[in-house]
């Protein structure tokens, strides 16, 4: 188990508690929830239930998608978020690593309980951010499913609102969920899925026997311009404290942050993913106080740590120092 001495908040890329991410739920046998996987033309048509479309109909499901974290790559399906079978698949996983979580913080005696800094939820849960889809999208895995040579390179448009300027995903979960099966489909509609996802991995979390105050969510689509992406809300729930990716500046300005958390009657969150560089040690000093001091932040996480972060980076491990000797004071 974790560290003796170090505290610990299981989330990405290691007990990871989402099926978003990076589809782990892969497979071309019957039964997977994966339509067709990058690298691979095993289209499984049995499962458009269970992965996103861009229209009001299940003929509409996608066969993959695409990511770029600095590079575009071709990703998995978006998953349905609200189909019974991907969620069932998430509460078979978390019904093995939840209870040892629990256990081991439960056995840790009083005076090394701050060991257990949480447990995080979700991967920058959203729809269509980290898995978007082109204009005839399906048509470049049906081609060229073991290349990607052909894919257009556009990416998604911040300013063009929740599609990023490309087709628009979530009517499956939308009307899984049934919220509406025509008609046009609304930020709030994304939204309210997005929560629900949510919600339903911290309540299984929760009643694990996990205390709500170290169960934190992590929403993604939160970007400028806030107005016309997912609104914070989404990260809100009872059996948990929300958590949303922060990659532009202050949380004092982003949006309406502060009024969605007063709103709901919480000042807890956490920054689940962060990145606000500065040009010295005094300004990285800066971004990370501003942050924590943001209502009542819990924690910071610096993404990409020894990956070119900030553990390669000496003005940034000079201002946590700055920052612990002035907190320290």
């Amino acid at each position: 188990m974790p560290s003796e001495t170090f505290p610990v908040q299981f989330g990405q890329r290691g007990p990871h508690h989402d099926r978003t991410g990076w589809a782990e739920l892969v497979g071309r046998a019957p039964g997977s929830l994966e339509l067709v996987g990058s690298g691979s033309s095993g289209y499984n048509p049995a499962n458009v239930f269970n992965v996103e479309w861009t229209g009001w109909s299940p003929a509409l499901a996608v066969k993959g998608g695409w990511r770029n974290w600095g590079t575009q790559i071709r990703v998995s399906p978006a998953p349905n978020l609200a189909s019974p079978q991907f969620l069932e698949e998430n509460r078979k996983t978390l019904s093995l690593l939840l209870p040892v979580i629990r256990d081991w913080s439960v056995s840790l005696p009083a005076e090394k309980q701050h060991l257990f800094a949480g447990l995080k939820v979700g991967w920058e849960t959203s729809i269509g951010y980290n898995a978007y889809f082109y204009p005839d999208g399906n048509s470049f895995f049906e081609r060229w499913p073991d290349f990607d040579t052909q894919d257009p390179h556009t990416g998604l448009a911040a300013s063009k609102g929740l599609s990023g300027g490309l087709l628009q995903l979530g009517y499956a979960a939308v009307m899984t969920a049934g919220l509406k099966d025509h008609g046009i489909l609304t930020r709030d509609d994304i939204a309210q899925v997005t929560k629900n996802y949510l919600s339903f991995l911290s309540r299984l979390a929760h009643e694990s026997g996990i205390n709500r105050e170290k169960i934190f969510t992590h929403q993604g689509g939160v970007c400028p311009p806030y107005e016309i992406h997912l609104p914070f809300w989404a990260a809100l729930n009872e059996w948990s404290f929300p958590g949303w990716s922060f990659y532009w500046g202050d949380p004092e300005s982003s949006g309406d942050l502060g009024k969605q958390l007063d709103q709901a009657g919480v000042a807890r969150w956490g920054a689940s993913e962060w990145w606000w560089p500065a040009e010295d040690a005094a300004g990285w000093a800066d971004h990370f106080e501003k942050t924590l001091r943001f209502r009542d932040c819990r924690f910071i996480c610096a993404y990409n740590w020894n990956q070119g972060g900030v553990e390669s980076i000496p003005s940034a491990l000079e201002g946590i120092e700055l920052l612990c000797r002035r907190w320290k004071e």
